[in-house]
Formats: C-alpha cells, structure tokens, sequence
C-alpha cells in the first residue's frame, strides 16, 4: 500500500515491538479529526491514552538523523507535515494524522516545506 492510499486522520503505527518497521492501522474511528481549533481535544484525547503532551514546531525543512527513544510517543499534526521513516519506508504526516511510534524504533524525520507543528505524547 502506498501512502496515497492511506486515508488522512487516522492512526498510522511506525514500528512494531519486534522492530519490524512501519505499518498502517485504519482504526475505523470515522473521518479525520479536524485540526484547526481543536488542539484541546487532540491534547486532551492524548492524556485520556496515558500520554504526557506537548507541543513542538519544526523549522521549515528541519532533519532528524536515525534515532531512536526511550519511551512510546504519539504524534498528532496539527499543520504542515513531516514525513518519518524506518528502514526503507516513508509515511507522510498532515494536519490530522497520528502516529504510534514505540520506545526502540531507529526513525528519522522530515519537515515539509512549510515546517510542521504537531502535539507529542510520550509514555
């Protein structure tokens, strides 16, 4: 599947506990969660998971090499996008979109040309 054929707004899974790399979880929630005045809930639905959260904004462009975290994240965009990837694959984050990154997962990321900014929970 590629990515233009993962619908937006839904949670994407980056990594497997195994290290397997990147794959696509439709939870079958409804349509995407609309961005725009609603970083409340996105922030709020993050606590509700257990998620310590706050908010980061990339330049423009930003680089992250290969790294990896102690802890479980989960990315919300709120505008822009970023893509992060694992191994040999790429997912494209927009306004909308999650993703599940677990503690261990070598990841890097890419902001898009208009930078990003997105809420991040870690537990």
């Amino acid at each position: 599947m590629s990515r233009a054929d993962y619908p937006q707004g839904y949670t994407h899974h980056f990594g497997t506990t195994n290290g397997i790399g990147l794959h696509y979880v439709d939870e079958g929630r409804g349509p995407k969660v609309e961005t725009a005045g609603n970083a409340r809930f996105i922030r709020e639905r993050l606590e509700h998971d257990g998620f310590s959260v706050f908010q980061w904004t990339d330049d423009p462009r930003a680089h992250y090499a290969p790294h990896s975290h102690d802890h479980d994240e989960s990315i919300w965009v709120v505008s822009g996008e970023i893509t992060f990837g694992a191994g040999d694959r790429q997912l494209r984050l927009r306004p909308g979109d999650r993703l599940m990154l677990p503690r261990g997962t070598v990841h890097t990321a890419d902001a898009g040309p208009d930078g990003a900014t997105y809420l991040i929970g870690e537990r």
